[in-house]
């Protein structure tokens, strides 16, 4: 008689998976503990002589519902394609709660499904085989918790010294095994850098939001976290909020609700200050969330430099440094025709106690700057030309991470314009494939040269327009205000207003402002 006339069985599924056991082997040898184990199922199961097929589950899980294979198999069951289940042992049935073990439970015994393994065969209409599997499925259960516990236990130890315990190792860093802690990865800290400043308008004047920045980074050519040539706004808005970069580990910060990642109380929070090495520091991080919390709403526009009135007003009320805002509005009029509004306003960073048209406040100031005479011609030359000197030498020490980050990106074009060099040479491409990747290799190397936030303004741009330049000499104008509208570049405007005002306080009343101008420089 052959072994399986001795059971009702006559269709088996044999369902394969790691345990937690098998993954750390896994880590340990190398070996493919799946293959292992399928191959003995495999010489198990033929002893039978029934039908049998093996299903691998590659992932696992806590739950039924994190078990795809072992979902689909459930099911199969109970609808009687299958009347026997093998596994290497009991509690791979098992891992799940106890509302899932209950479920697996009732499916064996109101079905009468039988379950193999390599030492015995188990029939849950049996009393004593179906104790051994409700103490089995409870043993595994139990198993798993404690598992659970030891290692969660140990990775909050290693949380509260600072050690990296909560996953992806963000942008800007890179993960130190040895002890267990982020590390800056220097070219990526650079970009990182460049994010923060580019959001509290320490580079260019001008507060941009993460649309702007995204668009910006895309035009210099850096690549994403990702390795793709744009920049998503969502991936700069979540580097803007990661208390990481100012060297802080949050660990249990969010758990895990039916599949989906959903915050925790704060004070469940494991937070550890000096972890590891800041890319930025504190000062920064909070002023950006305070722009941060502001910028839902408005939407900043991209901008190449600083803006005429860059670092030069204040709000009255809390004595904050007003920033420029960008935004278009879209309504439809009457006639279905759509119409854009561009708005270009001041506010507050921290709060709305001050919002004023932009232009309407750097018409006040050419107003008074008509008002003073404009000294010798000569005489503004010189101090024109000291001031735009200590200009260039300022945004080149504002522009380091910029210009850091795309030198980067020039050497990586360069060594992958070498490689294809050396493969064209050696015979791998071919003349056509040789010149495609060139080019396109070519083309980002000129764009990249292109951007002149690389460059210093011309020479030629430190003169204002002179369309009379034959009958009077540059420089020589009736009024200041007269100098400041001739100038062409939005930074040398800003030059001339910092040279003589150090700071323009704004108080806005009855839908206008009152300024209050210091002059405390003289050309």
């Amino acid at each position: 008689m052959r072994m399986y006339e001795s059971y009702a069985f006559s269709h088996i599924v044999n369902y394969v998976r790691r345990s937690r056991q098998d993954i750390e082997r896994e880590r340990r040898t190398g070996e493919d503990t799946l293959a292992e184990q399928k191959a003995l199922m495999d010489r198990v199961l033929s002893n039978f002589g029934v039908p049998f097929i093996q299903k691998m589950e590659i992932g696992s899980g806590d739950k039924i519902s994190t078990r795809p294979v072992f979902m689909q198999i459930l099911r199969e069951l109970s609808e009687g394609v299958y009347d026997a289940i093998a596994v290497k042992e009991l509690s791979r049935l098992g891992r799940g709660s106890y509302a899932d073990m209950g479920q697996i439970y009732d499916l064996l015994q109101t079905r009468r499904i039988y379950i193999i393994t390599p030492w015995r065969i188990y029939d849950p209409t049996n009393a004593s085989d179906a104790r051994q599997i409700r103490f089995e499925l409870f043993l595994s259960r139990e198993e798993f918790e404690t598992t659970r516990e030891r290692l969660m236990g140990a990775r909050y130890n290693y949380a509260m010294q600072g050690k990296w315990m909560a996953g992806s190792v963000p942008y800007g860093y890179r993960f130190d095994e040895s002890s267990q802690r982020l590390v800056i990865e220097e070219d990526e800290a650079d970009v990182v850098r460049l994010i923060y400043q580019l959001a509290v308008g320490d580079i260019t004047g001008d507060v941009m939001g993460a649309r702007a920045i995204a668009t910006y980074l895309s035009r210099l050519g850096i690549p994403s976290p990702g390795g793709h040539a744009k920049w998503h706004p969502q991936v700069i808005s979540r580097m803007l909020k990661k208390g990481v970069y100012t060297g802080q580990v949050q660990f249990r910060s969010t758990e895990n609700r039916d599949g989906k990642k959903v915050p925790r109380p704060k004070k469940e929070w494991i937070v550890v200050d000096h972890a590891h090495e800041a890319i930025i520091d504190s000062t920064t991080f909070d002023r950006t969330q305070r722009q941060v919390a502001q910028s839902h709403h408005t939407s900043s526009a991209f901008s190449n430099g600083s803006s005429e009135l860059a670092g030069l007003l204040w709000c009255a009320k809390c004595g904050k440094r007003l920033v420029r805002q960008t935004g278009v509005q879209q309504y439809r009029k009457k006639d279905g025709t759509v119409s854009i509004y561009h708005k270009e306003f001041l506010s507050c960073p921290t709060r709305s106690c001050t919002y004023v048209r932009y232009r309407d406040v750097e018409a006040a100031l050419i107003d008074i700057l008509s008002r003073w005479a404009a000294p010798p011609a000569q005489s503004i030359r010189q101090r024109y030309s000291e001031l735009s000197q200590a200009a260039a030498s300022q945004n080149q020490h504002k522009d380091g991470s910029a210009r850091r980050a795309v030198e980067r990106r020039k050497k990586d074009l360069q060594e992958r314009l070498e490689f294809i060099y050396a493969k064209f040479e050696s015979g791998v491409y071919t003349k056509e494939e040789f010149y495609e990747r060139k080019g396109v290799i070519q083309k980002a190397l000129v764009s990249l040269e292109s951007r002149q936030v690389l460059k210093g303004a011309p020479e030629s741009q430190i003169e204002p327009d002179d369309t009379e330049s034959e009958t009077r000499p540059t420089f020589d104008f009736q009024n200041l205000g007269a100098f400041y509208l001739a100038l062409k570049s939005r930074e040398h405007k800003n030059v001339l207003l910092k040279a003589l005002f150090s700071k323009i306080v704004i108080e806005p009343y009855n839908g206008g402002f009152h300024t209050l101008g210091v002059c405390v420089h003289h050309l």
